[in-house]
């Protein structure tokens, strides 16, 4: 998984690896060109994709969902609507100390797959919303 570096470049998010059980794939945090990081969100029950800083550094949003394509090899079925990305793909965010967990989209009919697009500096961030089952933005 890509890491996404905080705007001061001193430290990164990137995805800390799923459980046994192909879930529970979180958010860490580390310093650049350290060796340690530290998981600050996860959810034993889902995984996360995506994470990416806000430009002033204060939040990071990311993809929260099962994505059994990505945690479990290929190997799942693709039997539900849930088990795709695009079919159950919620956006969230979290404080950059792991606090303040919010779902920006909780409802069924909100599912999307959060694409992210990096700004440029001093602009706000842009999230792009891809309706499930779509293919194309909202």
């Amino acid at each position: 998984m890509q890491p996404s570096f905080h705007p001061s470049g001193d430290r990164f998010a990137t995805v800390a690896g799923p459980t046994e059980s192909n879930l529970g794939a979180g958010v860490a945090v580390a310093a650049a060109g350290g060796d340690k990081s530290d998981v600050i969100f996860q959810d034993k029950t889902r995984n996360v994709l995506g994470p990416q800083w806000s430009p002033r550094g204060d939040t990071i949003i990311f993809g929260i969902g099962t994505f059994n394509a990505f945690f479990n090899g290929f190997h799942s079925l693709f039997l539900k609507p849930e088990d795709r990305a695009e079919g159950g793909a919620q956006i969230a965010m979290i404080n950059a100390d792991g606090s303040g967990f919010r779902e920006l989209n909780a409802r069924p009919e909100q599912q999307r797959v959060p694409v992210h697009v990096r700004p440029m500096a001093g602009s706000s961030s842009i999230v792009r919303l891809v309706p499930k089952g779509t293919g194309s933005a909202s």
